[in-house]
């Protein structure tokens, strides 16, 4: 008789326990399950923009190859730069001929 009392006990302690259990798994499921729909939209929208961005970085290319192209030497002498007669280079000499450090 005893036992039976126990176990009623138990029965009427564990089903509330286990119906709010069941409440915030169904909350944990719904929450995480909109965030998810939520995060696939977001990457939508990225994606679009991505792919927005992307045509515009080939417009630009295109643009600046045209440019680029442009440039002749007629187009360089317009700007004050002229074809040298005679090569000049400039010798830079490391920093270990003078050694390690600085402090000389």
């Amino acid at each position: 008789m005893n036992s039976s009392i126990k176990k009623s006990y138990l029965i009427r302690r564990a089903i509330p326990l286990l119906l709010l259990a069941l409440i915030l798994l169904a909350f944990l499921y719904v929450y995480f399950l909109s965030k998810s729909v939520l995060n696939v939209v977001i990457r939508e929208e990225i994606e679009s923009e991505i792919g927005a961005l992307s045509s515009s970085i080939g417009e630009l290319e295109f643009q600046y190859l045209s440019l680029k192209n442009s440039i002749d030497a007629s187009r360089a002498e317009e700007f004050g730069l002229v074809t040298l007669s005679e090569k000049r280079y400039v010798a830079r000499h490391s920093l270990a001929e003078r050694g390690l450090t600085l402090n000389q």
